[in-house]
């Protein structure tokens, strides 16, 4: 008699990060090798850029990746320590040590990809220096190379979240910083406002945008509002304070109900974007898919 074996298919494993984009735009829309350009040139003059109390940044190393046109940097974060802020916990008093001139403490470090033909930066979940503080270098960095409003860089940020955020409010005024949009791909009224702002050369829009008095925004889906926050969230091309109220009913009966005002700020809503891998070498083609697909527009 014959034995009979099953056969097991084996699964693949499939793992899953998240990542955040930062949006970095040149002004005049520049080819995708001046973003390369500008990021060798940071990496080549090793600026040391500061941050809050004795935190400092810096961009370590940024290479081109053999097999995808992404490149991959190297980026880190580190205390300076003074020789005379030593704290002895014994004795309790503030005390001066001589240590290595070059050496820091605290260090961090992170990984970030960059995409030069969609101008996004992108930082995987669990990375030990966060997106804010790499847009901070960014900003310093860029403008002591090319100098003041020549780089815009903004977080892509979730509209869902943005939108669950103030859909019980009176919406009455909406702030908005809006920059040079580059070549995303957009249409409708989110692209004629984009042309028609790359076509009058500007590299800033402050917008504040408020409705009449006793009423309310119209912030419905397609409406001009709406398409404002667009640009400012999914595409990484600026900033947005949105402020509204909420009618409380008061405690007492026949009392007039109490107005609490909220003030919802784009930026605190970074968009984490899942991505799916077999393995630690095919991450770089997961990350490289998933945001082109999203942002790659015509050219």
């Amino acid at each position: 008699m014959k034995t009979k074996f099953r056969q097991f298919k084996t699964a693949e494993k499939h793992q899953w990060k998240t990542m955040q984009l930062l949006n970095i735009v040149l002004l005049h829309n520049q080819a995708p090798d001046s973003y390369v350009e500008l990021f060798n040139k940071m990496a080549y003059l090793d600026y040391v850029i500061p941050l809050r109390g004795d935190n400092y940044i810096e961009l370590l190393r940024f290479e081109k990746l053999a097999t995808l046109n992404m490149y991959e940097g190297t980026i880190v974060t580190y205390m300076g320590i003074r020789d005379n802020a030593w704290f002895n916990q014994k004795s309790k008093k503030i005390e001066s040590r001589e240590s290595e001139e070059d050496l820091y403490a605290n260090t961090k470090k992170a990984t970030f990809y960059f995409i030069p033909e969609v101008h996004k930066l992108c930082l995987l979940s669990g990375s030990e220096v966060t997106i804010q503080n790499i847009k901070k270098y960014i900003d310093a960095a860029s403008t002591k190379i090319l100098g003041p409003e020549q780089v815009h860089s903004n977080f892509v940020t979730s509209k869902d979240e943005i939108t669950e955020a103030y859909k019980e409010l009176n919406v009455n005024r909406v702030k908005l910083t809006i920059n040079y949009g580059n070549k995303d791909d957009i249409e409708g009224f989110e692209e004629t406002f984009s042309d028609l702002a790359k076509e009058g050369n500007i590299a800033l829009i402050n917008m504040d945008v408020s409705s009449a008095e006793n009423e309310d925004l119209n912030l419905s889906e397609g409406g001009m509002v709406d398409s404002l926050i667009n640009l400012v969230t999914k595409r990484g091309n600026g900033a947005a304070e949105i402020t509204g109220y909420q009618l409380i009913p008061g405690k007492k009966k026949g009392s007039k109900p109490k107005r609490k005002n909220h003030r919802i700020r784009t930026e605190n809503y970074i968009e984490k974007i899942k991505i799916g891998f077999s393995s630690i070498g095919s991450i770089y083609m997961a990350i490289y898919n998933e945001v082109v697909t999203r942002y790659k527009g015509s050219e």
